[in-house]
């Protein structure tokens, strides 16, 4: 399901003031040329067992493509302060 169109332009907000700390360059071809897919990566966060669940913590992360190469980059919403668009499921 994409984004709302207001949650894709905090997002790349963020990643904006992220990416604008120090000149973002590809790591694996040198481009500067990003693209952001229209949704958000959850990272299922588990314990050190052997046992693949699905279920528990998730980390959302906001992901850009290289236009070049291919290269996939994750940036934590959460760490980049978007909590309130992830809010916290009570159990």
């Amino acid at each position: 399901m994409p984004l709302p169109e207001d949650m894709r332009t905090r997002i790349l907000q963020g990643l904006t003031q992220a990416l604008n700390v120090r000149p973002h360059s590809c790591p694996v071809c040198g481009s500067k040329n990003w693209d952001m897919p229209n949704g958000v990566v959850k990272l299922v966060v588990g314990d050190a067992s052997t046992n693949i669940e699905l279920s528990g913590s998730m980390l959302p992360c906001a992901v850009i493509v290289c236009r070049m190469c291919g290269s996939v980059q994750m940036f934590s919403l959460l760490a980049m302060g978007l909590t309130d668009l992830f809010p916290l499921k009570e159990e």
